[in-house]
């Protein structure tokens, strides 16, 4: 079943963020390094774990905001 609604969308993929085990960057083939996140939405919490290249997206050198 495809979502209809982006709500119904956000909420399918914050449902479907499991652990996996690790797995390597497309462009580079290093490994991908998971990084503990939550996300609030409609009421609710999410704990997920998404992943990212170190080599293909550095760390900046400053904090970053998101400001909702």
């Amino acid at each position: 079943m495809v979502p209809e609604t982006l709500h119904e969308s956000i909420l399918s993929f914050l449902n479907s963020k499991t652990r996996q085990k690790p797995i390597a960057c497309c462009h580079c083939g290093a490994l991908m390094v998971p990084y503990n996140t939550k996300f609030f939405y409609d009421g609710r919490s999410w704990d997920v774990v998404l992943e990212t290249c170190l080599k293909c997206q550095p760390a900046s050198d400053g904090p970053i905001s998101y400001d909702a």
